[in-house]
């Protein structure tokens, strides 16, 4: 499988809604940095019926250093299930960005 440069993916996307989404073939999700900067993230319960959601992180800056803080922390949040945090990780990054 090969990465597709003609999709094109959305990062952060705190104000993406339900109508919008389905532009995208993902969502990049930095749960950790969005609510630090901006005291928001994504509407997940909206925006994953229209679109894939990929976990992601962000810089030091703007989130910790520990990737197992963020993913602790998006787990807490209770916005995907454990499942679909766990694809979020795995399974729909491969699909997405062409590894096999």
């Amino acid at each position: 499988m090969e990465f597709n440069r003609e999709k094109n993916y959305c990062v952060h996307g705190i104000s993406l809604d339900k109508v919008n989404c389905q532009k995208f073939a993902a969502l990049v999700w930095c749960p950790d940095s969005n609510l630090f900067l901006y005291n928001k993230t994504s509407n997940i319960e909206e925006v994953k019926n229209g679109t894939e959601i990929l976990f992601g992180s962000d810089s030091t800056v703007s989130s910790d250093w520990n990737f197992w803080k963020h993913i602790r922390f998006a787990r807490n949040l209770g916005y995907l299930s454990n499942n679909e945090l766990y694809e979020s990780l795995s399974v729909k990054s491969c699909r997405n960005l062409g590894a096999t």
